[in-house]
Protein backbone atom coordinates (compact mmCIF):
# COMPACT_ATOMS: atom_id res chain seq x y z
CA UNK A 1 0.00 0.00 0.00
CA UNK A 2 2.01 3.03 -1.26
CA UNK A 3 -0.32 5.56 0.78
CA UNK A 4 -3.40 5.97 2.93
CA UNK A 5 -5.95 8.59 3.30
CA UNK A 6 -7.71 8.11 6.02
CA UNK A 7 -10.84 10.26 7.18
CA UNK A 8 -10.86 11.68 11.20
CA UNK A 9 -13.43 9.51 12.17
CA UNK A 10 -13.07 6.66 9.30
CA UNK A 11 -11.16 3.26 8.68
CA UNK A 12 -8.28 2.77 5.69
CA UNK A 13 -7.60 -0.18 5.04
CA UNK A 14 -3.47 -1.54 4.39
CA UNK A 15 -2.02 -4.72 2.47
CA UNK A 16 0.58 -6.58 4.61
CA UNK A 17 3.01 -9.21 3.11
CA UNK A 18 3.40 -12.02 6.02
CA UNK A 19 7.01 -13.99 5.73
CA UNK A 20 8.21 -16.01 8.48
CA UNK A 21 11.31 -17.00 8.96
CA UNK A 22 11.30 -19.99 11.72
CA UNK A 23 9.40 -17.68 14.16
CA UNK A 24 5.42 -19.47 14.35
CA UNK A 25 3.97 -17.57 17.49
CA UNK A 26 1.59 -14.31 18.07
CA UNK A 27 2.76 -11.51 16.15
CA UNK A 28 1.65 -8.22 17.93
CA UNK A 29 0.94 -5.31 15.84
CA UNK A 30 1.41 -1.26 16.32
CA UNK A 31 2.09 1.92 14.80
CA UNK A 32 4.54 4.74 15.48
CA UNK A 33 4.49 8.15 14.57
CA UNK A 34 1.53 9.06 15.43
CA UNK A 35 -0.18 8.41 18.61
CA UNK A 36 -3.81 8.97 17.09
CA UNK A 37 -3.29 5.95 14.18
CA UNK A 38 -4.52 2.79 15.91
CA UNK A 39 -4.30 -0.46 13.79
CA UNK A 40 -6.71 -3.31 14.03
CA UNK A 41 -6.31 -6.58 14.25
CA UNK A 42 -3.03 -5.54 17.25
CA UNK A 43 -1.85 -9.28 16.93
CA UNK A 44 -2.21 -12.28 14.29
CA UNK A 45 -2.27 -15.35 15.68
CA UNK A 46 0.46 -18.36 15.38
CA UNK A 47 -1.98 -19.88 12.48
CA UNK A 48 -1.49 -16.70 10.45
CA UNK A 49 1.35 -18.18 8.09
CA UNK A 50 3.14 -16.91 5.10
CA UNK A 51 1.01 -14.48 2.53
CA UNK A 52 -1.20 -11.78 2.60
CA UNK A 53 -3.00 -10.14 5.02
CA UNK A 54 -5.18 -6.94 5.98
CA UNK A 55 -5.16 -4.45 8.56
CA UNK A 56 -7.64 -1.18 9.24
CA UNK A 57 -6.13 2.19 10.80
CA UNK A 58 -8.07 4.65 12.29
CA UNK A 59 -7.74 8.21 13.35
CA UNK A 60 -9.74 9.49 16.03
CA UNK A 61 -9.75 13.82 16.44
CA UNK A 62 -7.15 14.74 14.28
CA UNK A 63 -6.96 17.77 12.39
CA UNK A 64 -6.25 17.15 8.46
CA UNK A 65 -3.39 16.86 7.47
CA UNK A 66 0.16 14.14 6.04
CA UNK A 67 1.74 12.13 8.89
CA UNK A 68 3.89 8.94 8.42
CA UNK A 69 3.75 6.08 10.72
CA UNK A 70 5.40 3.37 11.15
CA UNK A 71 4.02 -0.18 11.49
CA UNK A 72 5.71 -2.71 13.80
CA UNK A 73 5.49 -6.76 14.12
CA UNK A 74 6.90 -7.77 17.32
CA UNK A 75 7.51 -11.37 18.89
CA UNK A 76 4.87 -12.28 21.94
CA UNK A 77 6.11 -14.03 24.78
CA UNK A 78 9.63 -14.37 23.71
CA UNK A 79 12.98 -12.85 25.14
CA UNK A 80 14.72 -11.25 23.85
CA UNK A 81 12.05 -10.30 21.26
CA UNK A 82 11.78 -9.93 17.78
CA UNK A 83 10.86 -6.76 16.06
CA UNK A 84 10.45 -6.00 12.52
CA UNK A 85 9.37 -2.61 10.78
CA UNK A 86 7.36 -3.59 7.97
CA UNK A 87 9.21 -1.68 4.68
CA UNK A 88 6.90 -0.16 1.93
CA UNK A 89 8.78 -0.66 -1.28
CA UNK A 90 5.89 1.30 -3.08
CA UNK A 91 6.98 4.92 -2.06
CA UNK A 92 10.51 4.96 -2.64
CA UNK A 93 9.79 7.81 -4.96
CA UNK A 94 8.19 9.91 -2.40
CA UNK A 95 10.64 8.83 0.46
CA UNK A 96 14.01 8.14 -0.68
CA UNK A 97 16.16 5.61 2.11
CA UNK A 98 13.17 5.45 4.30
CA UNK A 99 11.51 2.73 2.67
CA UNK A 100 9.78 2.16 6.15
CA UNK A 101 7.25 5.27 6.10
CA UNK A 102 3.94 5.02 5.36
CA UNK A 103 2.37 8.35 4.52
CA UNK A 104 -1.24 9.16 6.05
CA UNK A 105 -3.19 11.80 4.38
CA UNK A 106 -5.94 12.64 7.10
CA UNK A 107 -8.79 13.83 5.68
CA UNK A 108 -12.52 15.22 7.01
CA UNK A 109 -15.14 13.32 8.80
CA UNK A 110 -16.54 10.58 6.74
CA UNK A 111 -20.45 10.80 5.96
CA UNK A 112 -20.83 7.26 7.24
CA UNK A 113 -18.78 4.24 8.51
CA UNK A 114 -19.76 0.59 9.39
CA UNK A 115 -20.31 -0.48 12.62
CA UNK A 116 -21.42 -3.41 12.47
CA UNK A 117 -20.70 -6.93 10.62
CA UNK A 118 -22.66 -10.04 11.90
CA UNK A 119 -21.10 -12.95 9.52
CA UNK A 120 -21.43 -16.23 9.79
CA UNK A 121 -19.06 -18.48 12.20
CA UNK A 122 -18.41 -20.57 9.70
CA UNK A 123 -18.20 -20.52 5.70
CA UNK A 124 -19.52 -23.50 3.96
CA UNK A 125 -18.57 -24.64 0.53
CA UNK A 126 -20.63 -24.43 -2.14
CA UNK A 127 -23.01 -22.57 -0.23
CA UNK A 128 -23.88 -18.63 -0.23
CA UNK A 129 -23.16 -16.83 3.12
CA UNK A 130 -24.99 -13.72 4.75
CA UNK A 131 -23.30 -11.11 6.33
CA UNK A 132 -25.38 -8.82 8.44
CA UNK A 133 -23.99 -5.22 7.48
CA UNK A 134 -25.20 -1.93 9.60
CA UNK A 135 -23.99 1.41 9.23
CA UNK A 136 -23.86 5.11 11.00
CA UNK A 137 -24.50 8.16 9.07
CA UNK A 138 -22.98 10.95 10.06
CA UNK A 139 -26.46 13.91 10.18
CA UNK A 140 -26.21 16.30 7.99
CA UNK A 141 -22.66 15.54 6.64
CA UNK A 142 -22.76 15.60 2.46
CA UNK A 143 -23.37 11.92 1.20
CA UNK A 144 -24.04 10.84 3.96
CA UNK A 145 -27.64 9.69 3.04
CA UNK A 146 -26.45 8.73 -0.33
CA UNK A 147 -26.73 4.83 -0.75
CA UNK A 148 -24.18 2.57 -0.47
CA UNK A 149 -23.10 -0.87 -2.39
CA UNK A 150 -21.71 -3.58 -0.38
CA UNK A 151 -17.93 -5.39 -1.45
CA UNK A 152 -15.77 -7.18 0.34
CA UNK A 153 -12.17 -8.52 -0.17
CA UNK A 154 -10.28 -10.94 1.33
CA UNK A 155 -6.47 -12.66 1.62
CA UNK A 156 -7.85 -15.74 -0.35
CA UNK A 157 -5.09 -16.89 -2.65
CA UNK A 158 -5.86 -16.94 -6.65
CA UNK A 159 -5.09 -20.48 -8.20
CA UNK A 160 -5.08 -21.38 -11.98
CA UNK A 161 -7.80 -23.56 -13.07
CA UNK A 162 -4.49 -25.60 -14.60
CA UNK A 163 -1.84 -25.51 -11.81
CA UNK A 164 0.72 -26.48 -14.50
CA UNK A 165 -0.08 -24.15 -17.59
CA UNK A 166 2.91 -21.35 -17.07
CA UNK A 167 0.74 -18.31 -18.77
CA UNK A 168 0.64 -15.73 -15.98
CA UNK A 169 -2.49 -14.77 -17.22
CA UNK A 170 -4.47 -17.97 -17.62
CA UNK A 171 -7.85 -18.79 -15.91
CA UNK A 172 -8.31 -19.15 -12.72
CA UNK A 173 -10.91 -20.80 -9.86
CA UNK A 174 -13.49 -19.04 -8.64
CA UNK A 175 -12.95 -17.12 -5.50
CA UNK A 176 -15.53 -16.12 -2.90
CA UNK A 177 -17.04 -13.39 -3.94
CA UNK A 178 -19.62 -11.11 -2.68
CA UNK A 179 -22.91 -11.06 -5.25
CA UNK A 180 -23.23 -8.57 -7.28
CA UNK A 181 -25.25 -5.42 -7.20
CA UNK A 182 -26.00 -5.56 -3.19
CA UNK A 183 -26.78 -1.96 -1.99
CA UNK A 184 -28.03 -0.27 1.15
CA UNK A 185 -30.67 2.16 0.28
CA UNK A 186 -30.44 5.84 0.49
CA UNK A 187 -30.89 6.91 4.31
CA UNK A 188 -31.06 2.97 5.42
CA UNK A 189 -29.01 2.19 8.08
CA UNK A 190 -28.57 -2.01 7.59
CA UNK A 191 -28.26 -4.68 4.92
CA UNK A 192 -26.97 -7.54 3.80
CA UNK A 193 -23.81 -9.18 2.40
CA UNK A 194 -24.01 -12.29 1.02
CA UNK A 195 -20.96 -14.19 -0.26
CA UNK A 196 -20.86 -16.90 -3.07
CA UNK A 197 -18.54 -19.60 -1.90
CA UNK A 198 -17.15 -21.77 -4.89
CA UNK A 199 -16.84 -25.87 -3.98
CA UNK A 200 -13.29 -26.21 -4.38
CA UNK A 201 -11.61 -23.25 -1.78
CA UNK A 202 -8.34 -24.32 -0.56
CA UNK A 203 -7.74 -22.53 2.61
CA UNK A 204 -9.15 -23.41 5.67
CA UNK A 205 -9.08 -20.15 6.92
CA UNK A 206 -9.53 -16.41 4.93
CA UNK A 207 -9.25 -13.15 6.17
CA UNK A 208 -11.97 -10.58 4.75
CA UNK A 209 -12.85 -7.05 5.20
CA UNK A 210 -16.06 -5.60 3.90
CA UNK A 211 -16.52 -2.18 2.19
CA UNK A 212 -18.87 0.57 1.59
CA UNK A 213 -18.92 2.16 -1.94
CA UNK A 214 -21.08 5.20 -1.07
CA UNK A 215 -22.66 5.91 -4.53
CA UNK A 216 -24.68 9.39 -6.03
CA UNK A 217 -27.72 6.50 -6.84
CA UNK A 218 -27.93 2.82 -6.25
CA UNK A 219 -27.29 2.31 -10.34
CA UNK A 220 -24.51 4.39 -10.62
CA UNK A 221 -20.32 3.17 -11.08
CA UNK A 222 -19.15 5.86 -10.15
CA UNK A 223 -17.86 6.15 -5.99
CA UNK A 224 -17.52 9.28 -4.37
CA UNK A 225 -16.30 7.83 -0.88
CA UNK A 226 -15.48 4.14 0.74
CA UNK A 227 -14.72 3.10 4.43
CA UNK A 228 -13.87 -0.32 5.67
CA UNK A 229 -14.98 -2.73 7.95
CA UNK A 230 -12.36 -4.11 10.49
CA UNK A 231 -10.92 -7.31 9.19
CA UNK A 232 -12.42 -10.48 10.23
CA UNK A 233 -11.88 -14.11 9.81
CA UNK A 234 -13.53 -16.76 8.71
CA UNK A 235 -12.93 -20.39 8.43
CA UNK A 236 -13.78 -22.76 5.69
CA UNK A 237 -15.15 -26.13 5.86
CA UNK A 238 -17.21 -28.86 4.11
CA UNK A 239 -20.81 -28.93 5.17
CA UNK A 240 -21.02 -32.68 5.58
CA UNK A 241 -19.13 -35.83 4.58
CA UNK A 242 -20.64 -38.47 2.25
CA UNK A 243 -19.30 -42.51 2.69
CA UNK A 244 -20.69 -45.51 1.19
CA UNK A 245 -20.42 -49.36 2.42
CA UNK A 246 -17.25 -50.48 0.43
CA UNK A 247 -18.73 -53.97 0.55
CA UNK A 248 -21.57 -52.44 -1.57
CA UNK A 249 -19.54 -51.27 -4.55
CA UNK A 250 -19.43 -54.68 -6.39
CA UNK A 251 -22.64 -54.42 -8.44
CA UNK A 252 -24.37 -57.75 -10.11
CA UNK A 253 -25.35 -57.83 -13.51
CA UNK A 254 -28.77 -57.16 -15.51
CA UNK A 255 -30.26 -56.36 -11.64
CA UNK A 256 -30.62 -53.97 -8.95
CA UNK A 257 -28.06 -53.23 -6.76
CA UNK A 258 -28.60 -51.38 -3.40
CA UNK A 259 -25.73 -49.40 -1.88
CA UNK A 260 -25.46 -47.91 1.38
CA UNK A 261 -24.56 -44.60 2.52
CA UNK A 262 -24.18 -42.15 5.49
CA UNK A 263 -24.35 -38.72 5.72
CA UNK A 264 -22.47 -36.74 8.11
CA UNK A 265 -23.18 -32.91 8.20
CA UNK A 266 -21.17 -30.00 9.67
CA UNK A 267 -22.81 -28.54 13.23
CA UNK A 268 -24.14 -25.55 11.13
CA UNK A 269 -25.42 -27.21 8.02
CA UNK A 270 -29.01 -28.91 8.64
CA UNK A 271 -30.21 -29.37 4.65
CA UNK A 272 -31.33 -31.81 2.60
CA UNK A 273 -28.41 -33.65 0.42
CA UNK A 274 -29.05 -34.80 -2.80
CA UNK A 275 -26.84 -37.77 -4.13
CA UNK A 276 -26.27 -39.06 -7.48
CA UNK A 277 -23.79 -41.09 -9.46
CA UNK A 278 -22.03 -39.57 -12.54
CA UNK A 279 -20.12 -41.56 -15.41
CA UNK A 280 -22.61 -44.70 -15.40
CA UNK A 281 -21.95 -46.68 -18.92
CA UNK A 282 -25.20 -47.12 -21.13
CA UNK A 283 -27.41 -49.06 -20.07
CA UNK A 284 -27.15 -48.17 -16.05
CA UNK A 285 -29.34 -46.47 -14.35
CA UNK A 286 -29.25 -44.91 -10.84
CA UNK A 287 -32.10 -42.45 -9.28
CA UNK A 288 -31.00 -39.93 -7.87
CA UNK A 289 -31.69 -39.98 -3.90
CA UNK A 290 -32.59 -36.98 -1.74
CA UNK A 291 -31.34 -37.69 2.25
CA UNK A 292 -33.65 -35.47 4.57
CA UNK A 293 -32.41 -32.73 6.54
CA UNK A 294 -33.36 -34.86 9.78
CA UNK A 295 -31.57 -38.77 8.06
CA UNK A 296 -28.03 -39.84 7.70
CA UNK A 297 -27.99 -42.93 5.93
CA UNK A 298 -29.89 -43.32 2.45
CA UNK A 299 -29.81 -46.05 -0.08
CA UNK A 300 -28.23 -45.77 -3.81
CA UNK A 301 -30.52 -48.27 -5.58
CA UNK A 302 -28.34 -48.68 -9.15
CA UNK A 303 -29.26 -50.80 -12.07
CA UNK A 304 -26.25 -52.61 -13.76
CA UNK A 305 -26.56 -53.64 -17.33
CA UNK A 306 -26.29 -57.29 -18.16
CA UNK A 307 -22.53 -58.25 -18.26
CA UNK A 308 -20.99 -61.01 -18.98
CA UNK A 309 -17.84 -60.89 -17.42
CA UNK A 310 -16.24 -59.16 -13.98
CA UNK A 311 -14.90 -56.11 -14.69
CA UNK A 312 -14.47 -52.18 -13.17
CA UNK A 313 -16.28 -49.49 -14.11
CA UNK A 314 -14.32 -46.64 -14.85
CA UNK A 315 -14.57 -42.82 -14.12
CA UNK A 316 -17.75 -43.06 -11.97
CA UNK A 317 -18.08 -40.34 -9.56
CA UNK A 318 -20.28 -39.21 -6.42
CA UNK A 319 -22.14 -36.20 -7.09
CA UNK A 320 -23.00 -34.01 -3.40
CA UNK A 321 -25.09 -31.08 -3.77
CA UNK A 322 -27.40 -28.89 -1.36
CA UNK A 323 -30.84 -29.42 -2.58
CA UNK A 324 -32.05 -26.88 -4.49
CA UNK A 325 -28.61 -24.98 -4.00
CA UNK A 326 -25.95 -26.86 -5.73
CA UNK A 327 -22.75 -29.36 -5.08
CA UNK A 328 -20.88 -28.97 -1.73
CA UNK A 329 -18.56 -31.65 -1.98
CA UNK A 330 -16.08 -32.06 -5.27
CA UNK A 331 -16.76 -34.84 -6.81
CA UNK A 332 -15.20 -37.80 -5.45
CA UNK A 333 -14.54 -40.74 -7.85
CA UNK A 334 -16.34 -44.55 -6.73
CA UNK A 335 -14.53 -47.82 -6.78
CA UNK A 336 -17.50 -49.42 -8.51
CA UNK A 337 -17.17 -53.33 -10.11
CA UNK A 338 -19.48 -55.63 -11.91
CA UNK A 339 -20.20 -59.04 -12.74
CA UNK A 340 -22.16 -61.15 -13.72
CA UNK A 341 -25.05 -63.25 -11.58
CA UNK A 342 -23.43 -66.22 -9.89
Amino acid sequence: TPAVTLATNGTSIVEVQLARNGYAGPIALKTLGDDGVKITPDQLPPTAGNGKFFVTLTHAGAAPGLRTVRLIGESVDLAPSLRVVVTNPANSRHFVSHQELLPVVVSGASPLKLTSLQPPPTLFRGLPADIAVAVERTPNAPGANLPVLLRVISNEEPRKQNPADPNPNAAQKPMIAAQPNQTIAASAATGTLRLNVPVDVAQPTIQFVAKAEILPHAYSSHVIGQVFSIPFLLPVQNAAAVTLDATKLTLVGGQANTIVGTVKRTAGFAGAIDITLQGLPAGYTAPKVTVPADKEQFDLVVTAGPEAAAKDLPNITLRVEASGIGPILADAPVALKVGPPK
